[in-house]
């Protein structure tokens, strides 16, 4: 069953990273990780060293899934200079642990976005792109609905902003980003689509997944 939770803005401003670190705190140690080439499929490693809680069955997984204790990365992953695959398989060693890789990046338009009726200064000099994640939920817990696709954000360069999630509860044929997602049980798998809006005169380059303040995030090289 696909599943999304929006949470995303085109370039995080101050105020609003100020909010997202409150909720989320510090987390791992290193740069994220890309995956390597098209089609490869190397496994990596990505930790943190700043406990919150263990999850408990049904939790939100938002600030109780912070990573717990640094680990090393392998695989090919530990920095923007050695990323995973665009549809690697990165394996998270946060408090709650997963294994995730991309599925699919699609190219969109504004005209996709109509029925969301999102706001010009959101959608304004952008352009959409669909991107399909698999989670594997390696936690020992039960996630609820806001424990995954919250922490993947694109990146256009190594050092630009995070780009989140386009904020919606609705869903268009392309993305099913408005479907509130069941619960997921420990060692079963989703996917999960998600609306970034991308500046025009740019692409996404890398995907991350881990908190804001994550040093050790999984980073996949899209382009």
């Amino acid at each position: 069953m696909k599943s999304m939770h929006a949470v995303l803005r085109a370039a995080v401003p101050a105020a609003a990273l100020a909010l997202l670190l409150t909720g989320c705190g510090p987390e791992n140690g290193n740069d994220p990780v890309d995956p390597g080439a098209a089609g490869a499929a190397p496994t990596a490693t990505a930790g943190g060293d700043a406990p919150a809680g263990t999850p408990t069955a049904g939790g939100t997984g938002g600030a109780s899934d912070r990573p717990s204790a640094a680990a090393s990365a392998s695989g090919g992953a530990g920095g923007y200079a050695s990323p995973l695959g665009p549809t690697a398989t990165g394996t998270y060693t946060g408090r709650n642990k997963a294994e995730l890789a991309p599925v699919t990046v699609v190219k969109g338009n504004l005209a996709d976005l109509a029925p969301l009726k999102l706001a010009p200064g959101d959608t304004n000099g952008r352009t959409p792109f669909y991107i399909t994640v698999s989670y594997t939920n390696r936690s020992g817990a039960t996630l609820a609905d806001d424990y995954f696709m919250q922490r993947v954000t694109v990146k256009t360069a190594e050092n630009s902003d995070a780009i989140f999630q386009a904020g919606t509860t609705k869903s268009i044929a392309a993305c099913a980003a408005g479907e509130k997602p069941a619960p997921l049980p420990d060692g079963q798998t989703r996917k999960s689509c998600g609306i970034y809006l991308v500046p025009n005169n740019a692409a996404p380059k890398f995907l991350v997944y881990g908190a804001i303040m994550d040093t050790k995030p999984l980073v996949w090289k899209l382009g």
